[in-house]
Formats: C-alpha cells, sequence, structure tokens
C-alpha cells in the first residue's frame, strides 16, 4: 500500500468518483442557470468548479505525509486569518455575521472554512504518530485544545 501511495500514477486515480463530482457541480450550475439566468451566480459557480480541480487535482497527486508535515504552518495562518476576520473594515459583516475577509479584486471569502480543513490535518498529524499505548488524558486534552482553537 505504501508504494502505491508513493508511486501515484494517473492509473491509480478515481477518475468515476472525479466526473461523478464533476458532473454533480454541472448540474447544479446549469440548474442556477436556469432559475436565474439574468444573474451571474452561475459564472461564480464555474469559476469555483475550475479552482474546486486545480485544488483538487494537486492535493490528489501529493503525497500527504509532505503536507502533514507543514501542517502547523497552515494552522497558524488559519487562526492569523480568523484573528484579521476581526479587524473592522477588512473582516465584513455579513447577515449579522462577521466571518468574511474581503479581497480586493477577488471578492471575499470565509476563513473558517479554510480553518476546517488546517484544523483536521493538524490533528491528524498530533494523533497520527506512532504510539506504544493508548492515549493519556493529557494527549488527549492537546488534542483538544488543538480543536477548540
Amino acid at each position: 500500500m505504501v508504494a502505491a501511495i508513493q508511486r501515484r500514477n494517473l492509473r491509480d486515480f478515481d477518475w468515476l468518483l472525479s466526473f461523478l463530482a464533476i458532473g454533480l457541480v454541472a448540474f447544479g450550475t446549469f440548474q442556477i442557470r436556469n432559475a436565474q439566468p439574468t444573474q451571474g451566480y452561475w459564472i461564480k459557480q464555474l469559476i469555483g468548479l475550475a479552482i474546486g480541480l486545480v485544488a483538487m487535482l494537486t492535493i490528489a497527486f501529493t503525497d500527504y505525509r509532505k503536507l502533514l508535515n507543514i501542517a502547523p504552518a497552515f494552522y497558524i495562518f488559519g487562526l492569523v486569518l480568523l484573528i484579521i476576520v476581526l479587524i473592522p473594515g477588512i473582516g465584513l459583516k455579513i447577515n449579522g455575521n462577521r466571518g468574511w475577509i474581503k479581497v480586493p479584486g477577488l471578492g471575499q471569502f470565509q476563513p473558517s472554512e479554510f480553518v476546517k480543513v488546517t484544523t483536521a490535518m493538524m490533528l491528524a498529524r498530533y494523533f497520527g504518530k506512532h504510539r506504544q499505548n493508548a492515549l493519556t488524558f493529557k494527549e488527549t486534552a492537546i488534542g483538544g485544545v488543538i480543536l477548540a482553537w
């Protein structure tokens, strides 16, 4: 199994799952276009699909163990983004929730969505170490602190 992870051949990629996901997004985009033809929401959906495809291929052909080595950097970056959200003028309040960052020229994004992934990476790095015994209370508490931040 380790050899299969290290090879990363196109033959090993799950093409069916990828095409089904792309088809689902394409169908959703078509439905958005039909529901509101005068609005540009469907164009934003296509841009999101393109960004998602690039991210999917990048992640699929990257060894996840290398990503886990830099998980603390991603985690800290995510925490910084969450602090930036609280700064008036940068953090936007939408629907009564201050959880968005305005990026000039690109629009806005919600850092909490990014932080979900970084938190999972950090927890995987912390709990993924080889252990001889069961987790101690201290180790579980540290995992809880990672999750709580």
